[in-house]
């Protein structure tokens, strides 16, 4: 037996069970990554995993994040072939990686800045539509941008003055293939284990035949969160709120049907480039949103809470990254 056909039973052993984004997130690396190296080998040691790695660094087609990861993958399936004694593996790699990159440490994050917060800010308010609306919460609450584009108006508390963030909107990839053979029985067993709510095939968007769009739980328990909304977006949500007869709607289109994330984003960078700011990714937002909070003095737990983040190192890894004009103050603060 070679790694392809192993993949190709550990994949549908494992089907049964993962959420229908895990299983395209693990399909992808494998059609992608490691089956164009791995796939005819009957054995794999930790030097084809190695030679692999090199390889990829070599042409710089994939991040270190990317590797691990798809190294993860590739590993998940080897002891799955070792578990079942039809593949021969040692049962741990020792990868060796060449030093981080000083300059990649300390690569800045993407966020606003601050005279372009404000225009941003002041244009969505002063100019009302549902899409702006979205962007608008995001930059209040640092939600992602499938969590914007799968917020309805009933998770909106006007009451309690929160928004309740429970669902997330993705288009997730399959080849072809796989795709065409889903059947109604399939999809009912990926709602069962994601919780799904929708799936929109091509009702909605010209269907590609290699993914679909789907509004599921949050990948981790910690995503499911209460955000209280600041006094300026309650005010605004108030307005909105009266001409609203369907509280189910979706928040950035106002009706019954989604925009999904890269339509969503594409809108983003066209607001952008209308008012001169310059570009960033949308989840850009969110990191100025977590970066501001710290700033003002938010302490990091409550920051993380916000965030959604599944452990507060996350939070304080990613931005809190101390100047050296803070670092003083710390110092004569003791020494004083």
């Amino acid at each position: 037996m070679n790694f392809k056909d192993l993949s190709e039973l550990w994949i549908k052993e494992h089907s049964v069970d993962i959420k229908i984004s895990t299983l395209s997130i693990y399909r992808l690396s494998l059609k992608n990554w490691i089956l164009p190296y791995f796939g005819n080998k009957n054995q794999v040691s930790n030097q084809d995993a190695q030679d692999w790695v090199d390889l990829q660094l070599s042409t710089g087609k994939m991040s270190q994040k990317t590797i691990k990861d798809a190294l993860i993958v590739l590993q998940m399936v080897l002891k799955y072939g070792k578990r079942e004694g039809i593949f021969e593996y040692s049962g741990q790699f020792y990868i060796k990686y060449p030093r981080v990159n000083v300059k990649d440490v300390n690569k800045k994050l993407e966020v606003l800045a601050k005279p372009d917060f404000k225009k941003l800010k002041l244009y969505l308010e002063d100019n009302f539509s549902f899409p702006n609306l979205g962007i608008l919460i995001a930059m209040h609450t640092g939600m992602r941008i499938g969590e914007i584009c799968g917020l309805r108006w009933s998770d909106i508390n006007l009451q309690e003055g929160v928004v309740t963030v429970n669902r997330t909107m993705q288009r997730v990839n399959f080849d072809g293939e796989i795709h065409d053979t889903f059947s109604k029985d399939e999809l009912q067993r990926y709602a069962d284990i994601d919780g799904l709510e929708m799936v929109i095939p091509g009702r909605q968007y010209k269907n590609r035949g290699n993914s679909m769009v789907i509004i599921s739980n949050p990948k981790t328990a910690n995503a499911n969160r209460d955000i209280p909304l600041s006094s300026n977006l309650i005010k605004i949500f108030k307005k909105v709120d009266k001409l609203l007869n369907n509280k189910e709607v979706f928040v950035i289109t106002g009706n019954e049907y989604v925009s999904e994330p890269r339509t969503y984003r594409n809108y983003f960078y066209n607001l952008l480039d209308k008012l001169s700011i310059p570009r960033i990714k949308f989840h850009g937002i969110r990191h100025t949103f977590a970066t501001y909070c710290i700033e003002s003095g938010a302490d990091i737990k409550t920051t993380s809470l916000m965030l959604g983040h599944s452990d507060v190192s996350i939070t304080l890894n990613v931005y809190v990254n101390p100047d050296m004009k803070t670092k003083r103050a710390v110092i004569n603060k003791i020494f004083k």
